[in-house]
């Protein structure tokens, strides 16, 4: 921090105070302040840069990254119209600098169906999702794992639209391109696994869900070390189906007997 502070200083002082690079600087401060999680520093910082930006380097497209830098400091904050509204501005300022089908462009259209999937509004957010979807096919290879973010974004929608299928048709797409680097996936790829055996859960099917959180169980235990909080939530969910494989022959055999 005290060499990026001191480097702001320099440019302040050779430069002036509304230079471009003074507000790059605020920007780099602000990034510095997020990843420590402070919050209010970090916004402090990016709102300098931006104000520079708009009234004196209007059409820089350095404006984007800092818009999104603001909206996940408030998607962090829970406060998602906040949120959406810079990654909107983030996404206005790409459209107006980048190709049509640039990946920063996609990218946004993600952050944005992910915001509105919090927000519970999922008729944005499968909007975005499409959006991102569109783009993303015509210039990710096959196995790109953006490609895998979009797909399971999708099927976050469509099981908070309780369509079991097209959910898991989705997350298996996610599952697909994941898979290929299992140990740089392998959080993601247990996430997948609880969704779908969610579903099918839900559905009862529970031998079909037991499958999935073992599968989730099984990859957390090769790539990620330790005791963590997504391995005690594998771990309940097998305790809860595993009761359920119990009691319901019992509860059958009751039935039959009456």
């Amino acid at each position: 921090m005290r060499c990026l502070k001191r480097a702001l200083e320099i440019h302040r002082q050779v430069q002036g105070d509304h230079s471009s690079d003074v507000a790059g600087m605020y920007g780099h401060i602000g990034n510095l302040y997020r990843h420590e999680g402070d919050w209010e520093d970090a916004l402090h910082s990016y709102q300098k840069s931006l104000t520079i930006y708009y009234n004196f380097h209007k059409d820089k497209s350095e404006i984007a990254a800092i818009c999104d830098q603001v909206a996940s400091v408030y998607e962090s904050q829970r406060e998602y119209h906040q949120s959406v509204s810079y990654f909107m501005e983030a996404l206005k300022h790409r459209k107006k600098h980048l190709p049509e089908n640039h990946p920063d462009i996609a990218h946004t259209y993600c952050n944005l169906g992910d915001i509105y999937l919090k927000m519970n509004n999922p008729e944005e957010a499968i909007h975005m999702y499409a959006n991102a979807l569109d783009i993303g096919l015509r210039i990710y290879p096959d196995q790109d794992p953006r490609l895998a973010r979009i797909f399971y974004g999708i099927g976050e929608y469509y099981k908070k639209k309780n369509l079991g299928q097209k959910s898991i048709n989705n997350f298996t797409k996610a599952l697909n391109i994941l898979n290929h680097k299992p140990e740089k996936n392998f959080e993601k790829i247990a996430r997948c696994h609880l969704n779908i055996g969610h579903l099918y859960e839900y559905h009862g099917k529970e031998n079909d869900a037991e499958k999935n959180y073992q599968y989730a169980r099984t990859i957390l235990d090769q790539y990620q070390k330790g005791d963590t909080l997504e391995k005690a939530v594998v771990y309940g969910c097998l305790g809860n189906i595993y009761n359920k494989l119990l009691i319901q022959p019992k509860l059958l055999n009751i039935s039959r007997n009456r």
